[in-house]
């Protein structure tokens, strides 16, 4: 359960997640819908408490913040309708990635939430499948939180719904790579799915299939980037840029694909300090950067 020393707060730290190939499968039930997809789990993670406030009956039982900033999530509001914090408490989330630009913030925010207000009563997995449930539901998220569950670094959902029905495999990735994400724009989930989902889940169950047959680190870079392509999610312009770089850092990006509107490349990480000042002069400028390492584990309690 959530670490809780005494006289304070219970406490969880959740770890992002980053697609690179999905294919949704909606339903009428929640907990055997989602999708099945690829991707990396990725630090920094993001932090959550459960606090008491004493005297507040009025006001919302969650508080989410990114940079200082409020953000309401319709997940959450789902399940603090539904399944409220004991009297005279409320959860926090402080997020460490901003939301709406692929990091998966809604499924983190889920996850912290449910953990921390139904664990004692429901158990994991039932406290898991109630964070699963709200976001499918709230159409913010199709998959993520059963790669954050059960995912390590690259991570394959074979099965959609929550653990134990939704089955995950995971693969190591080599020494000494980083993670380098670009946002380029902010795209929400159901928009996204307002393209196309059945061109989503044709592409995505043609790369899941070969990723399936030859699992692994390089296999899952060459699918996400050809479905990324294929889905009109990486332009070619962009492509060109990338390549760019890779010629000014002489061969550090080792990959790379486009989630929604954020640029994912995969690179060495000697060239960690020097990139930030390549990416303008490669003419990649976007909104927000960042640099992220791999992660072994989703949930840190």
């Amino acid at each position: 359960m959530p670490s809780r020393p005494a006289g304070s707060a219970a406490c969880i730290k959740v770890g992002h997640h980053i697609s690179g190939i999905w294919a949704p499968y909606p339903g009428d039930d929640p907990l055997s819908s989602g999708s099945r997809g690829a991707g990396v789990l990725v630090g920094p993670y993001s932090r959550a408490c459960m606090e008491a406030s004493p005297g507040e009956t009025q006001g919302s039982p969650y508080r989410v913040s990114y940079g200082g900033s409020l953000i309401r999530m319709r997940p959450l509001d789902i399940l603090a309708r539904e399944n409220p914090p004991p009297p005279n408490n409320r959860v926090l989330v402080e997020l460490s990635l901003p939301p709406g630009r692929g990091y998966a913030t809604s499924a983190v925010a889920s996850m912290a939430y449910a953990l921390l207000v139904l664990w004692h009563e429901r158990g994991f997995h039932g406290a898991i499948a109630e964070a699963h449930s709200a976001e499918v539901r709230a159409l913010t998220g199709l998959g993520d939180v059963s790669s954050i569950t059960l995912g390590r670094m690259v991570n394959l959902r074979r099965t959609p719904g929550p653990p134990p029905r939704g089955v995950v495999d995971s693969y190591p990735a080599p020494h000494g790579i980083l993670v380098l994400s670009v946002s380029l724009g902010s795209m929400e989930t159901r928009d996204m799915l307002a393209l196309g989902m059945d061109v989503f889940r044709k592409y995505g169950e043609e790369a899941l299939s070969r990723l399936e047959k030859d699992p692994g680190f390089d296999r899952f870079l060459e699918e996400a980037r050809w479905f990324s392509e294929k889905t009109g999610q990486l332009k070619p312009a962009l492509g060109e840029r990338v390549r760019e770089l890779g010629r000014m850092c002489r061969g550090c990006v080792m990959g790379y694909y486009v989630k929604k509107t954020l640029l994912t490349l995969f690179v060495e990480k000697d060239w960690a300090a020097e990139l930030p000042s390549l990416l303008p002069r490669a003419g990649l400028v976007g909104e927000f950067y960042s640099l992220h390492r791999l992660v072994d584990t989703g949930l840190l309690l």
